[in-house]
């Protein structure tokens, strides 16, 4: 099994990250943020949540990795 990159397969993912990515003020909108009546629908919940805004958590990770190493090393 080979695992090759190529520069059209690398734009073809970060053109389908890019369309993916919600805007932010909704990403980042605390007026939505609602303790759940119940427990059972929390994990159902996240997941929609982690699935409509995964390109903003993979983006937020990003930062946050590249922040740590710049941290690191200075």
């Amino acid at each position: 099994m080979t695992l090759t990159f190529s520069n059209v397969h690398l734009q073809e993912f970060i053109h389908h990250w890019r369309n993916g990515v919600q805007p932010w003020g909704d990403f980042f909108n605390s007026r939505k943020f609602l303790v759940p009546k119940a427990l059972t629908p929390t994990g159902r919940r996240l997941m929609k949540n982690v699935e409509h805004f995964r390109s903003n958590y993979i983006f937020v990770v990003i930062c946050v990795i590249a922040f740590a190493v710049y941290v690191a090393v200075y």
